[in-house]
């Protein structure tokens, strides 16, 4: 049997001594924590360039970033338009709630008398709007909404069905009763659709003024002409990038106009008070579901950088600073007359870039051997091809991690002689570099580094 594992050891003690060498150097890479960026802006180092005008308004050129996300994708899942004077809501759930379906169960649980049932089965309409999906229209909304109401006044619910009936004709102005309902809850349906038809209509429209959006949907279909909707409660899909839609519940406010904007609109008009508010409520959404408490938004094409609080939900435009490390004279410097020791970041560099160098290809060059020794099992005896195929992969693997401790070792090496001889010349020279190592593809480690400094 070929030994499968002879040098875990050996890589844990490479790993541990890597790591410790890179990060005792002076001015190591502070972490970010959980803040996130989202950026605007074109171009394939784009999202290097926030993360850079990021680290010069915190004054930390060493700050590392767990999310660097475009705002389209980060911020509004895809879509490339958002309401902008409204507070949508998207679904809290996972599971999509088939409009049909909850239809069809309400039906059978008021044919068995089973009035709790059938409410419980369309008690949606309320609350979770925005995850009804599949087969959605105005007329079967409104259906849906007329039958709420009827089974709440059933039982008794006679405010609840007044809201329910009202609704109906909110998602459908030609609603009517249903010759097979009890006449008994018609004047209360009468009354209720009278109310809400007599309300001044709500409008949809671009915030270029146009009527016809191809990307946007209201209540399952394109939107009306002219845009007049009536107020209240509605259904807002907007197309993603993939072709899907993200479906969002809204409340239209009577003879008020809802305007839809592209993304990018939201950063670059910021001075405008609807523009801001659309922004903080999508940020304080998305933040609240991670669970971070900050992030930042970053304008690449105007320049602008600004830094929102969940906790105050406050937007704040933050002055961009460029860091300047001045170098005082030898002869001024107090830890040269005090006896302080000179920066010791070019050693440490030097001394951890060659250790994990040399453990990292040292390993990698024993996998390698373990490897090929496997390969030949398997040529020799090819009907062994299953038993050893697991212990193949987990060496290759092992192999590839074992490179890339020494590609990362090799850097801070590069890095760390020129260094060495910079302070060694009375220079203070601020350095910074960080290694990360983490599974990649199928298992494979993987690492990087950076490295922030001036020499």
């Amino acid at each position: 049997m070929v030994p499968l594992a002879r040098a875990p050891i050996a890589s844990l003690l490479g790993a541990a001594l890597c790591t410790v060498a890179l990060w005792c150097a002076p001015g190591g890479a502070e972490a970010a924590g959980s803040t996130p960026i989202w950026y605007v802006g074109a171009g394939a180092d784009a999202a290097d360039r926030a993360v850079e005008q990021v680290r010069a308004a915190l004054g930390e050129p060493g700050a590392v970033f767990a999310e660097v996300t475009p705002l389209v994708d980060g911020l509004f899942d895809g879509v490339s338009s958002w309401p902008v004077g409204s507070a949508p809501t998207a679904c809290a759930q996972t599971t999509t709630i088939k409009l049909e379906t909850s239809l069809a169960r309400a039906e059978r649980a008021l044919e068995e008398i089973e009035f709790e049932q059938a409410v419980e089965a369309l008690a949606w309409i309320d609350g979770q709007l925005a995850c009804v999906g599949g087969e959605v229209s105005p007329t079967s909304l409104g259906r849906a909404s007329l039958m709420l109401g009827y089974l709440r006044h059933l039982t008794g619910d006679l405010e609840g069905a007044k809201q329910a009936f009202a609704q109906a004709a909110v998602f459908d102005p030609d609603v009517v009763w249903e010759a097979n309902f009890s006449p008994q809850a018609q004047p209360a349906f009468n009354a209720a659709v009278l109310e809400a038809l007599r309300t001044r209509d709500a409008h949809l429209r671009s915030t270029d003024g146009s009527w016809t959006l191809a990307d946007v949907a209201l209540d399952g279909e394109p939107l009306p002409t002219l845009g007049a909707v009536r107020p209240g409660e509605h259904q807002l899909a907007l197309r993603r990038s993939d072709g899907s839609w993200l479906r969002l519940a809204i409340e239209l406010p009577e003879a008020r106009t809802l305007r839809i904007a592209p993304v990018t609109e939201l950063v670059t008009r910021l001075d405008e008070d609807e523009f801001q508010a659309a922004l903080a409520h999508a940020l304080a959404a998305r933040l609240e579901s991670s669970g971070a408490e900050d992030a930042w938004v970053v304008d690449l094409t105007e320049g602008r950088i600004f830094r929102f609080w969940r906790d105050g939900q406050t937007l704040e435009e933050v002055e961009v600073r460029v860091a300047r490390v001045k170098r005082p004279p030898r002869a001024t410097d107090p830890g040269a007359k005090q006896g302080r020791k000179p920066p010791v970041a070019g050693p440490l560099l030097t001394l951890g870039g060659a250790v994990c160098g040399a453990v990292g290809l040292g390993i990698g060059i024993e996998r390698r051997e373990l490897a090929l020794e496997i390969y030949e099992q398997v040529v020799a005896h090819n009907d062994q091809y299953d038993r050893h195929r697991e212990g193949y992969e987990t060496v290759t693997g092992e192999m590839t991690a074992a490179f890339v401790f020494a590609a990362v070792g090799g850097a801070a090496l590069a890095v760390g002689v020129p260094t060495w001889i910079v302070q060694a010349r009375g220079g203070k020279r601020t350095v910074a570099l960080s290694a990360s190592f983490g599974p990649g593809p199928g298992g494979v480690g993987g690492g990087s580094v950076w490295l922030v400094g001036r020499w």
